[in-house]
């Protein structure tokens, strides 16, 4: 096993985002490539926490051999963190209006 192989996490933390977003083209040709021309839609289907893990991995260790990360990410766990409210990263909405019903963004 190599020192890199070693520094690899066993479980990567993503954000309730991170796992809605699509991959970049340029990760799904890669996964493609390294998954011997399989569809992206079908890894994606069969690996979904695979993937991201993946995703993870190369935002994280962006320095380390491809085929390493996807092999390692295999093994990997992913934890979702709850959304944290007091970030200031997501839009909390106020409560609807009774003359509309419609719920505006808080200010």
């Amino acid at each position: 096993m190599t020192e890199d192989a070693q520094t690899l996490p066993s479980v990567v933390e993503v954000t309730p985002a991170f796992t809605q977003r699509l991959p970049t083209q340029r990760i799904i040709d890669l996964i493609t490539r390294l998954e011997s021309g399989r569809p992206f839609p079908e890894i994606a289907a069969d690996m979904p926490f695979r993937v991201i893990a993946f995703r993870k991995l190369m935002a994280d260790h962006p320095d380390a051999d491809h085929t390493s990360l996807w092999l390692h990410s295999y093994d990997v766990e992913v934890q979702v963190l709850e959304a944290d409210p007091f970030t200031g990263n997501g839009r909390t909405l106020t409560p609807p209006s009774a003359a509309t019903g419609v719920a505006f963004p808080a200010t």
